[in-house]
């Protein structure tokens, strides 16, 4: 039972925490639901595109640093941000749902925890207990802020020219604000993983420090654009 609900929990207390932050038009169930089961679909490609990745490296690169960086910056954060990028753009871009500037944020955070619950289940057979423990208090939060910033560049991607017409504010243009929705939380996970993976004292330091601040900044923007938020 302490397995299972480590294992799922987190991901669902974090759903639930976003979704009631959300004040103006709730999404529709149905399309939450269906993005959250694409985010768990979707861990079984990216697994397989990042052992090719993992083995391709083993043959061609035997510097560890080296290997860290090109494996937390590209094996893992690139492939498992772009694959959460282009589900979650390809679904609710054009949707009617997608209305408010919150909105983006709930749509990413909705599939990415998909996805995290898939890897922890994974993470479970493969490495036991311990591992899910660990998971529980930095890479379940790790993933809900990355798909948070994700989803605030979306809505800015979105939104830009309507928010700059009404409060008259400059904000980045569309091309770019979708840029920085995708390297963004590639560049965050990235030096993420890096600082795992080293495993040297200073950078575990360092990893848990980027942790806890993170976690800490994506509550507090939550809160803000929650307030904030404005149907166009």
């Amino acid at each position: 039972m302490l397995v299972s609900a480590l294992t799922i929990l987190p991901p669902i207390l974090l759903l639930i925490y976003v979704y009631r932050k959300d004040r103006i038009n709730k999404e529709p169930i149905k399309l939450l639901l269906f993005l959250f089961v694409l985010g768990c679909l979707s861990s079984i490609p990216i697994y397989y595109i990042e052992t090719y990745l993992n083995l391709v490296l083993y043959g061609n690169v035997h510097n560890y640093t080296l290997f860290n960086l090109i494996d937390a910056f590209i094996c893992a954060a690139l492939v498992e941000e772009s694959g959460k990028y282009l589900i979650t753009k390809k679904v609710i871009w054009n949707h009617e749902a997608f209305d408010s500037t919150f909105d983006g944020m709930v749509y990413c955070v909705f599939e990415s925890m998909g996805f995290a619950m898939a890897e922890n289940i994974v993470y479970l057979f493969r490495y036991g207990f311990s591992a899910v423990l660990s998971r529980a208090v930095t890479s379940i939060p790790g993933h809900f802020s990355f798909s948070v910033m994700m989803g605030i560049f979306l809505s800015r991607a979105k939104f830009s020219r309507r928010r700059q017409e009404t409060e008259r504010v400059q904000y980045l243009d569309s091309k770019r604000s979708l840029f920085y929705a995708l390297i963004v939380p590639v560049l965050y996970h990235g030096l993420y993983d890096f600082c795992l993976m080293q495993g040297s004292n200073v950078l575990l330091i360092v990893f848990n420090v980027i942790v806890l601040s993170l976690y800490f900044v994506i509550l507090k923007v939550i809160g803000k654009e929650s307030k904030e938020d404005q149907l166009f």
